[in-house]
């Protein structure tokens, strides 16, 4: 007989929460509302090309950032992304390795501009620091759909060194759910906070080790509109 951990009996039940919860904002653009490092932030996705614009409010910071063209996935692409754990987690990594290449080409050609040869040095991670980041990320997304983001959840269930911690709270004091892993190549805890009754992410942070500096992000509301929303700081 195959016995559950306490974090993945939680984990669990965070998927089936997940599963029933509500779908997708409807409408093209989806507007999330954060705060980051205490900064006001709103991100707008566009569902249909996956392009994001960011908008920020805070002394110091760019009023926006560049479009993030394709950005995230589109909602059809996540709609074709498959719901069994172990396809969705070998795709996690194809993913992961792909982006890291990306990272890689990219960095060789920044050096050739300045005339540098040499090696590329990446975070040495293993599969499962690359899992749990692609799959926290994919949960923060709000075009994920009950399915995939309660697939997300047994996914992590599979992952060794994840934790998890009930009856936590929120930067905000909301009810949570704590999932954490503690990535040794960035000596980082990685930290993201769910709502246990649909799953939905509350809040992610960082929590780097040798700085002994936290950066945390949180969510504050998620809506779905048909035309772009402005700039919500700069109209």
């Amino acid at each position: 007989m195959l016995r559950l951990t306490a974090a993945q009996t939680a984990l669990y039940r965070l998927s089936s929460a997940a599963a029933v919860a509500a779908g997708r904002p409807a409408g093209r653009y989806v507007e999330m509302t954060e705060k980051q490092d205490g900064y006001g932030k709103t991100t707008v996705i566009d569902s249909l090309t996956g392009d994001i614009w960011t908008y920020q409010q805070g002394a110091g910071i760019p009023a926006a950032l560049p479009v993030d063209r394709h950005g995230s996935p589109t909602e059809a692409a996540f709609d074709a992304m498959p719901t069994d754990p172990a396809a969705l987690r070998a795709l996690l990594l194809e993913q992961a390795r792909q982006q890291q290449a990306q990272a890689i080409a990219e960095e060789k050609r920044i050096m050739a501009e300045h005339g540098k040869q040499g090696s590329v040095a990446m975070p040495d991670l293993s599969d499962d620091d690359y899992v749990f980041d692609q799959a926290t990320t994919m949960l923060w997304n709000p075009l994920v759909d009950p399915g995939l983001r309660a697939a997300l959840y047994k996914v992590l269930a599979q992952t060794p060194g994840v934790q998890v911690r009930t009856g936590a709270t929120d930067g905000m004091g909301r009810a949570a759910v704590e999932i954490s892993r503690y990535e040794n190549a960035a000596r980082v805890d990685e930290e993201t906070f769910e709502s246990p009754q649909t799953g939905t992410v509350l809040e992610t942070a960082f929590v780097y080790r040798a700085e002994g500096t936290t950066g945390t992000d949180l969510y504050l509301s998620i809506a779905g509109r048909n035309t772009q929303p402005p700039d919500p700081y700069h109209r």
